[in-house]
């Protein structure tokens, strides 16, 4: 914890912005989009929990699919083109979800299980680990990932059913407070460095967490 808040503040926070937008998507898809399937659409209850395995099991396929691809093509540019997707996301998918169709229901959660709830973490478990020095690393992402758990994804389905009931069953609030959200992430993402290769075994990168950061950084926009 000295180490964190000796070194790594700036990174906690980058960490916790990063995830925001993302966390809230992810429980807003998990908990809010179920509720409001069966309250608003009257989907049938028994129909939520299979459409649910169905996307938990697309999205453990796409973990591992986003994070070898950003192996290949860095972290932050992968994580950039699934948060800026996740902007557009929330719009396209109400107007499915009201049709009531089954299959747009699937695709719907399926695209948001691939996307929010589990892609885009499997690129952030390499990417915000190699964010922070390598003495601090497990406390920093803790810290950045949990307290962005809890302003995000803890109070997004609360937040949700709020807005709903504020607007009469209007989900476009929700809409927009799901773009809204994911627009901090994709921009703190963008103003975060591309960690892809750093040395954490440098003892003055694994302590400090910056020089290592620059001087991947240089390289990478030097072999562009």
């Amino acid at each position: 914890m000295r180490e964190v808040a000796k070194y790594g503040k700036a990174n906690v926070l980058r960490v916790i912005l990063m995830n925001l937008g993302v966390s809230t998507q992810s429980y807003t898809i998990q908990v809010f989009m179920a509720s409001y399937l069966i309250t608003v659409i009257g989907t049938d209850p028994k129909f939520i929990p299979p459409v649910l395995l169905i996307g938990s099991l697309c999205g453990g396929v796409a973990a591992v699919s986003f994070g070898i691809l950003s192996d290949k093509i860095g972290r932050r540019r992968v994580v950039s083109l699934i948060t800026g997707a996740l902007i557009l996301f929330p719009a396209p998918a109400f107007l499915l979800l009201t049709t009531g169709s089954p299959v747009a229901i699937v695709l719907v959660i399926v695209v948001g299980f691939v996307l929010a709830c589990q892609g885009v973490v499997g690129v952030h478990m390499s990417y915000f680990p190699e964010i922070f020095g390598s003495r601090y690393r497990y406390a920093g992402v803790t810290l950045g990932r949990e307290f962005s758990s809890i302003i995000g994804g803890g109070i997004a389905p609360m937040i949700c059913a709020a807005l709903l009931g504020m607007f009469s069953n209007s989900w476009i609030p929700v809409a927009i407070y799901m773009s809204a959200t994911m627009l901090i992430s994709f921009i703190a993402t963008r103003m975060s460095p591309e960690t892809l290769n750093r040395d954490l075994t440098d003892p003055e990168d694994a302590a400090h967490g910056k020089s290592g950061i620059i001087a991947v950084t240089s390289e990478a926009q030097h072999v562009q």
